[in-house]
């Protein structure tokens, strides 16, 4: 798909709330979700989980999505049951989640949900960094990281923005990590 394609599509999912399963040219995986943005580069969709629950966003660079298959709207399985939770229709983005570059929308989701997490899926696919923005370089993002034991490192790590394919927050997991870190403290 060409990135004005992409753009297009979902710019019309946001509309009319058509569940996608988004494939990409970095990751074998798949995932489901509602389209809750889009700017030039990148887009969030609502990560609708296994369990047809609303678990955050995910934000994917247009330029590796390779497909948008639609898997229904509001009449679909998945809105129906999320309609009898209370949970339908999915909120938009929030408006202070600016999605026009990495740098921006790393500042702006970390602000608002205090941690992130990075894919970097040309390295490794299936590895997630989580944690926290400590700072920008000219090129870099710095990220105090949070263990799977919901500890701090001791150090930040640093990422090239441009590498990073995938940025994951509001996420039911980081919510659990960063309160099981805080409870620590």
């Amino acid at each position: 798909m060409t990135r004005r394609t992409t753009a297009a599509v979902l710019r019309k999912a946001v509309g009319s709330h058509e569940l996608l399963r988004v494939s990409r040219v970095w990751s074998d995986q798949t995932f489901e979700g509602y389209a809750g943005g889009v700017a030039a580069a990148w887009a969030a969709l609502h990560r609708l989980d296994g369990n047809i629950y609303l678990d955050g966003f995910a934000a994917v660079r247009l330029d590796d999505v390779t497909s948008l298959e639609p898997r229904g709207g509001p009449e679909g399985f998945a809105a129906r049951s999320l309609a009898l939770d209370g949970r339908w229709p999915p909120p938009p983005l929030p408006a202070d989640v600016d999605l026009t570059s990495a740098r921006r929308l790393l500042a702006t989701a970390a602000q608002r949900y205090r941690i992130v997490s990075l894919y970097i899926e040309r390295e490794d696919p299936d590895v997630v960094y989580t944690g926290r923005v400590a700072g920008f370089g000219p090129k870099t993002v710095s990220l105090l990281e949070l263990d799977a034991k919901a500890e701090w490192l001791r150090e930040p790590s640093a990422w090239r923005l441009d590498e990073i394919t995938r940025i994951d927050f509001g996420r039911e997991l980081q919510r659990k990590l960063l309160r099981v870190a805080d409870a620590a403290s």
